[in-house]
């Protein structure tokens, strides 16, 4: 079947490029930047708005072109749901408490409510959506295409749309938006490009059809290109500098939007970049030697109580894909990889890139787990090559390129494995990724 043969035909060419080690000419990925929200992926994320575990995953198998949806639990399979477009870079989103999917695939956004009944919220896109941020809790999400177009969109809890508009990327006067969260009181905050920050209503900005900024001031530092809400200040964020493509050196800092002051700052040395920026679960930055990409001293910088504070690890991190801080739990965990190239977009990328992303790389990857306070390690474990994974604080999923369907479910605490096989047979009558 023709499905088959160009699963064969992907997995040929994936195994070559993974072989390839050209690295000239390449250059780190800051795609993370002037973003609001994070880089949007094929599976849902595995954690909660308040840090838990979550239970339930929902992701997008290409073998079949369908949305699965697993309880990691359980290992129990639950729904299949069927795009309403075929084909194509599929992003999923997934609320777990009200059973409900977001799909979007380039310029076309589906949610199936809790009923698995696919909804066209009328939001259109001139770009494909790259990144978001989704509080389902607060029935918010908000989204940006690659031309910069800001949708903002209300869900309740069933999943249905109660509002939605389309916002440009101008907030007020010539003022523009660089980089943006949603926090944890449902307010969306934003750095803008006059060295401003701006604190949106997203109820009325629906409501009204533009831009309603209940305050701005100004942030105290030089181009903040990123932005996070901190979870244990609730009215602070935490924020990033440009590093005007490698010519400066970037500042780290906690902004009290409340206070309208800078708390703490980080200044990044010369001769060292910023690798990492995560929001996974508590936000922080990795920071690591110039020119040492698999080993060198990584030092994780994060906030807490309302001051930066750092924990450096020695030659012990290599490529790192992705990161995942939990305060409460005292635990810092990360995959790694041993492979200098990763594939991001369709180009290959020699060293480190901002945003989080465990499937960069598919081979040589271990996940390792730390005990914050002392950087004692917990865990290494490795990571089956060529599986699309997500990560949390006890889970570790991962999907199996398989037609028939594979997926395990791995218990980090007690290294129990759960797996789940056969779920594609149904779908293999005839060819699921035909129209």
């Amino acid at each position: 079947m023709r499905f088959k043969l160009g699963m064969v035909i992907a997995a040929s060419l994936a195994i070559l490029l993974t072989g390839c080690t050209d690295e000239t000419g390449q250059q780190p990925d800051r795609a993370e930047d002037n973003t609001i929200g994070t880089k949007l992926v094929a599976m849902s994320s595995v954690t909660s708005e308040a840090g838990a575990d979550q239970e339930k995953i929902a992701m997008y198998d290409a073998s079949v072109c369908r949305i699965h949806q697993f309880d990691m639990t359980t290992s129990k399979y639950m729904r299949s749901l069927k795009p309403v477009y075929k084909g194509g870079d599929h992003k999923v989103l997934f609320d777990p408490a009200g059973n409900y999917v977001i799909d979007l695939v380039q310029t076309h956004l589906t949610i199936f409510d809790t009923n698995g009944f696919p909804q066209d919220p009328q939001l259109n896109f001139v770009g494909n959506p790259t990144n978001g941020s989704f509080r389902p809790g607060l029935g918010y999400l908000v989204m940006q295409d690659d031309v910069k177009t800001v949708g903002m969109v209300q869900i309740n809890a069933q999943g249905t749309v109660v509002g939605r508009w389309p916002l440009g990327q101008i907030v007020h006067d010539d003022v523009s938006v660089v980089a943006g969260d949603i926090d944890d009181s449902g307010r969306l905050i934003l750095a803008l490009n006059d060295d401003t920050i701006a604190i949106v209503d997203m109820t009325q900005s629906i409501a009204q059809k533009k831009w309603v900024v209940t305050s701005t001031f100004p942030s105290g530092l030089t181009k903040v290109n990123w932005v996070a809400t901190i979870h244990d200040q609730p009215n602070q964020i935490l924020v990033k500098t440009s590093d005007q493509n490698g010519t400066v050196n970037p500042t780290l800092a906690i902004i009290d939007v409340s206070a309208k002051t800078v708390k703490s700052t980080y200044a990044v040395d010369s001769g060292r970049n910023v690798v990492k920026t995560s929001k996974s679960f508590d936000p922080h930055f990795i920071v690591k030697d110039q020119g040492r990409l698999m080993s060198s001293n990584a030092t994780l910088v994060y906030p807490q109580g309302g001051t930066l504070h750092q924990k450096t690890l020695p030659d012990q991190m290599r490529n790192v894909l992705s990161s995942y801080l939990n305060l409460n739990a005292d635990s810092w965990s990360f995959v790694d990889s041993d492979s200098p190239n990763v594939l991001i977009g369709g180009n290959w990328v020699t060293g480190w890139f901002l945003y989080d992303d465990p499937n960069a790389a598919t081979t040589g990857r271990q996940l390792k787990r730390y005990s914050l306070s002392s950087l004692l390690a917990v865990t290494d474990v490795k990571i089956p090559d060529n599986t699309q994974v997500q990560v949390s604080q006890n889970y570790l999923f991962q999907l199996y390129s398989s037609a028939l369907g594979k997926a395990q479910s791995f218990q980090v605490s007690n290294s129990g494995v759960q797996e789940i096989k056969g779920f594609n047979q149904q779908f293999l009558h005839h060819d699921p990724c035909s129209n």
